[in-house]
C-alpha cells in the first residue's frame, strides 16, 4: 500500500452481506462525505460484516528512487537499534521495508525517496552509521528507479521472500509502531502502517499486537479497548449479518443482544 493504511486508500467497495445481499459503499473520489462511513467500517471488520467483492483504491506516485542496503551480522541483536530510524521516514510511497533473516544473519533494507543530499542521502548516512555501530557489515548497496525493482529484487531478496503464499501478517496494536522484537526467524516489515509478514510459525506471547492475517487467511478483529460499546458493535453485526452466517469474534454479543 505504499506506506499507508487500508483505510487511507480504500475509496469504494462492492460487497455481499451475511444473507447474500449485494451492496455498494463509497465513491471513486477523495472527499466523499455522503451517508455513513461504511468503507472504513468494512476495512476493519475482518470479514465479520460482509465479503468484499471489488474495491476502488486511491493511488499515489511512486518514489523517484529506491535505495537498498544488504547487511550481514547478528540481525536479531542489531534490529532494536535500527527500527527507530525506519519509523522516522514519512508515511508515503517508498516508506522503508526490511527483510530480516535471523538464522542466515542477513537483512535487506529498501527505502524510497528523492536522490538528494537532504533526503535519501542524509537518511542513508544516518542508517549506515547506526548499522555499523550495531555490528552489521555491509554486503552491497545501490540506487535505482522503481521500474527496475522487478528485475533487481530476485537478486537482492532471499528466495523465501517470494516462495511462501500463505503469510501471517502482524498488525501493530492501537496504530503504534511494531515492537522491535518480531516473533519469527524470517520476516518482512513495513513501517507505516506498522505491519510484519512471516512465513514461519507465529508466537504471540508478550506481543502488543494481533495477527491480521494468519497463514493466508484473514483473522477476526481483537477485542475493542475499554469504553467502546460492544452492544453497539453487536447491533451493527445484526444489521449486516442477522443470521450470523459470517465469522464472528467471541467477544461480540450474541445475536439480538446488541439491540
Amino acid at each position: 500500500l505504499g506506506g499507508l493504511g487500508l483505510r487511507d486508500v480504500l475509496l469504494e467497495a462492492w460487497a455481499v452481506d451475511g444473507r447474500g445481499r449485494p451492496f455498494h459503499a463509497g465513491a471513486p473520489v477523495f472527499k466523499n462525505v455522503a451517508g455513513y462511513g461504511l468503507v472504513p467500517l468494512l476495512a476493519g471488520a475482518g470479514g465479520m460484516l460482509a465479503t468484499l467483492q471489488a474495491v476502488t483504491l486511491k493511488l499515489a506516485p511512486a518514489p523517484e528512487r529506491v535505495a537498498w542496503r544488504r547487511l550481514r551480522g547478528d540481525v536479531a541483536a542489531a534490529w532494536p537499534q535500527l527500527a527507530p530510524l525506519l519509523d522516522e521516514r514519512e508515511p508515503a510511497p517508498g516508506a522503508p521495508v526490511v527483510l530480516g533473516d535471523h538464522g542466515a544473519g542477513t537483512m535487506l533494507v529498501l527505502v524510497g525517496g528523492r536522490d538528494r543530499p537532504w533526503d535519501l542521502g542524509a537518511w542513508l548516512a544516518r542508517f549506515d552509521r547506526a548499522a555499523a555501530a550495531a555490528g552489521l557489515d555491509g554486503d552491497g548497496d545501490g540506487l535505482a528507479p522503481p521500474a527496475e525493482l522487478p528485475t533487481l529484487l530476485p537478486h537482492l531478496a532471499p528466495a523465501w521472500a517470494a516462495a511462501h503464499p500463505d503469510w501471517t501478517v502482524i498488525a501493530a496494536g492501537d496504530g503504534g509502531p511494531c515492537p522491535t522484537a518480531i516473533p519469527a526467524d524470517r520476516w518482512i516489515r513495513g513501517t507505516t502502517p506498522a505491519l510484519a509478514w512471516t512465513p514461519d510459525a507465529f508466537a504471540a506471547a508478550g506481543l502488543d499486537q494481533d495477527p491480521a492475517w494468519r497463514m493466508g487467511r484473514p483473522t477476526l478483529p481483537p477485542p475493542p479497548p475499554p469504553g467502546v460499546p460492544r452492544a453497539l458493535l453487536g447491533a451493527i453485526k445484526d444489521v449486516f449479518d442477522p443470521d450470523r452466517r459470517l465469522p464472528s469474534a467471541d467477544w461480540l454479543p450474541a445475536r439480538g443482544e446488541g439491540r
